[in-house]
């Protein structure tokens, strides 16, 4: 009976790598994000951070679900870190949605790119990387 616990256990951890990988890589935007909004919200209206964290993000992900999730993702840690953190772009200030507008059109493409270019790394990434599913 020890034998046959101590033989499923690899692979039910086997098995669980790739949801725990898609979580992180849904993960990576909203903290990204979350930071972002915290420190400066500037860092993220240079398109190559919204384009490397859509890279980034997809590849860990490994899902065309990815161009859904990954922007999706960027967007509500965007929106959180700006309803905890307060400061000019609350909610409740008249410019809050035309700066969710440039925001939208500024950040969220690239990231929506970079993570069409991802998804397909992330599986060519998967296919070079040895894994011992059958142990």
């Amino acid at each position: 009976m020890t034998e046959a616990l101590l033989d499923r256990a690899p692979r039910d951890g086997w098995r669980r790598w790739p949801q725990l990988l898609r979580l992180l890589g849904v993960a990576v935007p909203f903290v990204v994000a979350l930071v972002c909004a915290y420190v400066d919200l500037s860092i993220l209206l240079l398109a190559w951070l919204p384009f490397l964290v859509g890279i980034v993000g997809a590849a860990i992900f490994r899902s065309w679900w990815a161009l859904l999730a990954i922007p999706l993702s960027l967007g509500i840690g965007l929106l959180a870190g700006i309803a905890l953190g307060g400061g000019a772009l609350h909610p409740t200030h008249p410019t809050f949605i035309a700066g969710a507008a440039l925001f939208g059109s500024l950040a969220l493409m690239p990231a929506t790119i970079g993570a069409a270019i991802g998804v397909p790394l992330g599986h060519e990434l998967e296919q070079l990387v040895p894994t011992n599913r059958s142990a």
